[in-house]
């Protein structure tokens, strides 16, 4: 295995001593040397799959870039826009009014990335789209800067609901990691970065924060009486009276406001004419009715003075949300509905009013966390995609290096089931062409050993892939924010802290993400640059790029013997194939079924073998691009339903192709009679007929004739699909796909409520299966291979359920199963 390695020495020796507990006692022998230590084997060893590992994060390099004094004394920014555009408005219409804002780094960033979007998903079933756009260079006074800090760390305390720094203590900010800021943008400035420092001015004085502490009893917030002006006499029309002074009502119009009782923030929506202190209070608990007023003094140990006032109707203000999770589909159905707690109807007496505090500027700002750490994402993959050097999008990547437990709109999951299928053919001709000698079982061993997880997880420590993974949801209460960041000490923070600096990923992911990264390059700049990065990835594979003279040379050694036109009529099969071979010789290796005793490199199940990578390759590859739309799940269960051996049988004899195979067995001979007559009577079907075994050579015989196509052609994968393609079609779709008959019935029995079981027994040379359902046998059928014995023991089950005479009642009493 060492051999097949092309990674320095160095790092293969850190590497091989990681997972020296994770080796079996016989790679142990062969890799031991004066240099490895000796640690002896124990089956408390841990196998594979491998437990998850600590990784630190890290974010991309533009992103933690402070920026520098210039000669002029003032600091240099490249200014990009966040602007909000609304596509479903939901069932709150607050949400169509939002601040836009300016996000300002030190050094440019990447230029797919500086106008992205990005889809959040926010509650009510709203859904807005966040664009940005690149708006040239500004530059900053060291004022300006700081005044820039401190916005950020009061704007990001209020949407992260950081609470406050306890009574008495000294706050303690410290520069955040992350060199670009925010900054909110004025109402009016569609086209160019106006920068709006009124608001910013007024949020460092406004004294706002995400809750303030208030004093309970029994349960309930008690409200101290506060030092408002009770003279009403030179009150003007429009005029309210809050806790911090009187305001008119043009100046509570979406404004921000502090509840005393609960100290939250929430943002005014209207002002209530028909609702005020002497108003019942709704109540479900079915007490005597009551007032506003009744309530407060009893609840709040506070009498409202001025009962008259028009009540201010409100949102309470939340804590920032992960919004980049699509909503399930109960939300979709009305569960989502806002909550009775966050609409609040309050006398405007309990409210402080934060002057020049709008409500549009803290939910545009409750959006921000989600735009930014998918912005950071994109930049982290960019890095990465200019680290491999090669051309694709920096959000295919995004793509590639994303696991479904992020809960987004994309996963990698389509992009390792077709790196999956690259790599495998690839090494499949890989070692086709280095070993002349190696038998079909020793070509597979040696491809496991170089595709398997093990193997590709060495890749990823190798290139530092860890850094890169997305494999967890965003929470906003792990996010550090720009600007400054509060310095806490306490076993609760440094818990924190440790959780902001480590990651946890599988082993088993970082090798999937090796798969993807090379499906992601393939899906976006084709085969040729998908090989390149294998080769950047240290995958130990190189695809040659051409057939070897030694097998050619070989080749015509063994055909010399041979009178090929003799044993089939070649011109024919090349006009039911749409191929005319350069070297028609190929096919006597494709064709010889009984090539066992010959000493051609050839031999048909070699053959076989470079052709099932072959078809693995191409109908993954069309599937994915096909449906993009499709899960990992979809998409296998597409593919089995194409290239499963029965259906390639069945496609062998639809097209004629049978005859052509010789040097076959009398039994052999005797099994392919008997399927192509129950093919003939019956049909081909998705997973084979019902009564009779496909003989394993006929499913073969496609893929050897596909092999030899590649060899011929030179390595044209194309040309291969061209002509495999129409002998496979109708190919099968999202539509038209048929379960495996083991998938069918196990979905049938959940459905209905039945215990299911299959059981394997071996006897003289043969498998017998039999389906018990509910204790009762419902299928039985022997075969030489395990997978079709069960395959039939499953589909004479379902013939026996569904056929018009039974009447079955597994679920109650079982004598009523009869025909």
């Amino acid at each position: 295995m060492d051999s097949l390695w092309p990674l320095p020495g160095e790092c293969r020796q850190l590497l091989d001593g990681m997972f020296w507990d994770l080796e079996s006692p016989s790679d142990r022998v062969a890799n031991s040397s004066p240099s490895c230590p000796k640690i002896k084997y124990t089956s408390n060893d841990v196998p594979w799959p491998l437990p998850v590992r600590h990784y630190e994060r890290s974010y991309a390099v533009v992103v933690s870039t402070k920026s520098t004094l210039d000669p002029l004394g003032n600091f240099k920014f490249f200014a990009y826009s966040i602007r909000f555009s609304v596509v479903d408005i939901g069932t709150d219409p607050n949400q169509n009014l939002a601040s836009d804002f300016a996000l300002i780094t030190a050094e440019d960033l990447d230029a797919e990335v500086a106008q992205m979007s990005v889809n959040l998903f926010l509650p009510s079933q709203a859904c807005v789209v966040a664009n940005t756009k690149a708006c040239g260079t500004i530059a900053l006074t060291a004022d300006q800067l700081d005044l820039t800090k401190r916005f950020n760390a009061w704007l990001f305390n209020v949407v992260l609901g950081k609470p406050p720094f306890p009574a008495g203590s000294t706050p303690k900010y410290i520069d955040s990691p992350k060199g670009y800021y925010i900054l909110p943008l004025m109402d009016n400035s569609e086209h160019v970065v106006d920068f709006d420092w009124t608001v910013v001015e007024s949020a460092l004085i406004s004294g706002m924060i995400y809750r303030k502490k208030v004093k309970f009893f029994g349960g309930f917030a008690k409200l101290e009486a506060a030092d408002i002006d009770c003279d009403v006499t030179d009150l003007k029309p429009g005029q309210l009276i809050l806790r911090n002074g009187r305001f008119s009502e043009g100046d509570l119009d979406d404004a921000m406001i502090t509840c005393a009782h609960n100290g939250m923030p929430c943002y005014v929506t209207a002002i209530s004419e028909h609702l005020n202190g002497w108003s019942c209070f709704p109540s479900s608990d079915n007490i005597r009715s009551q007032s506003y007023a009744d309530y407060y003094a009893s609840k709040c140990e506070y009498q409202l003075r001025f009962k008259d006032q028009p009540f201010l109707k409100g949102c309470r203000l939340l804590r920032a949300s992960n919004y980049l999770k699509r909503q399930e589909p109960d939300a979709a159905k009305g569960k989502d509905l806002p909550k009775t707690n966050e609409r609040l109807e309050l006398p405007p007496e309990i409210c402080s009013l934060h002057l020049g505090i709008k409500g549009r500027l803290c939910r545009g700002a409750m959006r921000l966390p989600s735009v930014l750490y998918s912005l950071e994402m994109a930049l982290l993959a960019a890095e990465l995609r200019d680290r491999i050097g090669l051309p694709i999008s920096c959000f295919k990547v995004i793509e590639a290096l994303t696991s479904r437990a992020c809960q987004g709109d994309v996963s990698y999951e389509a992009l390792e089931l077709l790196g999956d299928s690259i790599l495998k053919f690839t090494g499949c001709t890989y070692l086709f062409l280095k070993d002349f000698l190696q038998t079909q079982d020793q070509l597979g061993a040696t491809l496991y050993e170089l595709v398997r997880n093990k193997t590709l997880f060495y890749c990823a420590v190798v290139r530092d892939l860890a850094r890169y993974v997305f494999v967890e949801p965003f929470a906003p209460s792990l996010w550090i924010p720009p600007g400054l960041i509060r310095c806490e000490m306490n076993q609760t923070c440094m818990l924190k802290d440790k959780k902001q600096r480590f990651l946890l990923v599988s082993c088993r992911t970082l090798a999937d993400i090796v798969e993807a990264l090379i499906g992601a390059y393939l899906m976006n700049s084709g085969l040729d640059v998908a090989l390149k990065a294998m080769a950047w990835l240290s995958v130990p594979i190189k695809f040659p790029p051409k057939l070897p003279q030694a097998i050619i040379s070989n080749l015509f050694a063994e055909a010399s013997s041979l009178d090929l036109y003799k044993l089939i009529d070649v011109d024919r099969l090349e006009r039911k194939l749409g191929y005319v071979f350069k070297n028609k010789y190929l096919l006597a290796g494709a064709l010889n079924y009984d090539s066992q005793k010959s000493t051609c490199s050839l031999l048909f199940q070699r053959l076989e073998f470079l052709g099932d990578g072959i078809f693995d390759f191409v109908i993954t590859r069309h599937l994915v691009g096909t449906y993009q739309e499709l899960d990992e799940g979809k998409l296998s269960e597409l593919k089995q339903a194409i290239r499963n051996n029965e259906n390639l049988a069945a496609v062998a004899v639809r097209h004629g192709l049978h005859p052509y195979l010789w040097q076959v067995s009398p039994s052999l001979k005797k099994s392919i009679a008997e399927f192509v007559s129950s093919y003939i009577s019956e049909g081909g079907k998705a997973f084979g007929l019902s009564n009779v075994c496909a003989p394993r050579a006929l499913g073969d015989l496609l893929q050897t004739i596909a092999s030899v196509v590649f060899l011929d052609s030179g390595f044209d994968i194309e040309l291969v699909w061209k002509i495999v393609r129409p002998l496979l079609e109708p190919l099968a779709t999202p539509l038209t796909v048929t379960l495996h008959p083991i998938k069918q019935l196990e979905t049938l029995c959940l459905q209905r409520g039945w215990n299911l079981s299959i059981h394997v027994n071996c006897t003289e040379g043969f498998v017998q299966a039999q389906v018990i359902i509910n204790e009762l046998v419902m299928g039985n059928s022997q075969s030489e291979d395990k997978k079709v014995a069960r395959r039939l023991a499953a589909t004479m089950a379902l013939r026996l359920i569904s056929h018009p005479t039974t009447n079955l009642d597994l679920a109650g009493d079982k004598s009523r199963c009869q025909l």
